[in-house]
């Protein structure tokens, strides 16, 4: 509405048609509109982007468990097995 008031005060100051003064007001608010939507489609985007990232997040965070678990399981096994062969070795005597 202030657009609409600021656009007679320029044709009453000015003398242009209302004709040009309101087809500059179309494009005006054509490129507000555009703004916004291209705004929200960016929202949109961030918000898609900021979820995807929580489910990376969680994933690597799952292989970084399951990852300490085989390494864990690998040492207790190394360990047996060590354990086992110095236990042979010292029962089998030359």
């Amino acid at each position: 509405m202030e657009q609409l008031n600021m656009a007679g005060r320029r044709i009453a100051l000015t003398g242009q048609s209302a004709s040009h003064e309101a087809h500059e007001l179309e494009d005006d608010s054509l490129s507000t509109s555009e703004a916004e939507e291209q705004d929200e489609m960016m929202r949109a985007r961030h918000e898609i982007l900021e979820d995807h990232n929580r489910q990376l997040t969680l994933q690597l965070q799952t292989l970084k468990s399951l990852l300490q678990k085989q390494v864990q399981i690998l040492f207790f096994c190394l360990f047996s097995f060590f354990c086992l062969y110095i236990f042979f070795f010292l029962n089998t005597g030359p």
